[in-house]
C-alpha cells in the first residue's frame, strides 16, 4: 500500500526549504549527494513529466534525486536571483511500471504566494502557476 504525503506537509517543508534556500545555488557532491537542482520548476515542465519514465525525471532534474521509502524521488530546486528567485520542493512517484504516477510540487517565491502542483494519474490534479484552469487554492 503506497502513502502519500498530504500537500499540508509538502507545503510546510518547502516553505521551510525555500525560508533558507531562496536564490542558493548547489554545486557539485552538495548537489547530487542532497538531491539539490537547478532546474525551472515551472507548470510547463511539471506537466511535461506526467507519465515519465523514471530515467527522464533524473535526466531532467539533472540529478538522481533522494529515494523515499516507497521508492519515489524527491528533489530540492533553488533557481533565479533577486525578486525572480524561487526555490521548490517535489516528490515524484511511480507505479508498478515505472512510469510517474504523481507529483506534489511546492514552489516558493521571493516575492507573493507558494505555488502548488499537484497530479495523480487516477485523480487528476490542481496547479496555482499562471494560466491553470483547475487551481490547488482558492483566488
Amino acid at each position: 500500500m503506497r502513502r502519500w504525503l498530504p500537500p499540508q506537509i509538502v507545503l510546510a517543508i518547502a516553505t521551510l526549504f525555500g525560508a533558507l534556500t531562496v536564490g542558493r545555488r548547489w554545486s557539485g557532491a552538495e548537489a547530487t549527494h542532497q538531491g539539490r537542482s537547478s532546474a525551472h520548476l515551472t507548470g510547463h515542465f511539471l506537466t511535461s513529466l506526467r507519465c515519465a519514465s523514471r530515467a527522464k525525471v533524473v535526466r531532467a532534474m539533472q540529478v538522481s534525486g533522494r529515494t523515499s521509502y516507497d521508492g519515489g524521488l524527491s528533489f530540492m530546486s533553488s533557481y533565479g536571483s533577486g525578486y525572480g528567485a524561487r526555490s521548490g520542493t517535489v516528490i515524484f512517484h511511480f507505479d508498478m511500471t515505472g512510469r510517474v504516477s504523481s507529483i506534489h510540487a511546492v514552489v516558493v517565491r521571493s516575492l507573493g504566494p507558494n505555488i502548488q502542483f499537484i497530479w495523480n494519474a487516477k485523480l487528476g490534479g490542481c496547479s496555482d502557476f499562471p494560466g491553470s484552469k483547475q487551481r490547488c487554492k482558492a483566488s
